[in-house]
């Protein structure tokens, strides 16, 4: 790749049948949110993740209304190549955070 090409990195996770886990943006205080990080990466912007829309379903009593991720998901993460990206080989690491799946 040449300075200033973009590429999408995808991260994609599958969640088994009858499990589900909190989008990145749930409605309810004290529930965790999806989240990824990925590490500065020398030679690659990394832009802003693209979390998917989450499906709103009614918790019902207590729970209220939900915003959860079931099935195949994937997150985006945006790359620009540096101006002076060097000749290393470049990876894209980080971490993907969740609630337990339940």
């Amino acid at each position: 790749m040449k300075p200033g090409d973009k590429a999408t990195a995808t991260l994609s996770v599958e969640i088994a049948p009858k499990h589900h886990m909190q989008s990145h943006k749930p409605y309810q205080p004290g529930l965790i949110p999806a989240y990824l990080f990925v590490e500065p990466t020398p030679g690659l912007d990394v832009g802003d993740i693209e979390y998917p829309p989450g499906q709103d379903l009614d918790g019902g009593g207590t729970r209220g209304k939900l915003n959860e991720y079931s099935g195949k998901v994937e997150f985006r993460i945006p790359l620009t190549v540096d101006k002076e990206p060097g000749n290393s080989p470049r990876y894209v690491r980080g971490v993907f955070s969740i609630s337990n799946l339940y």
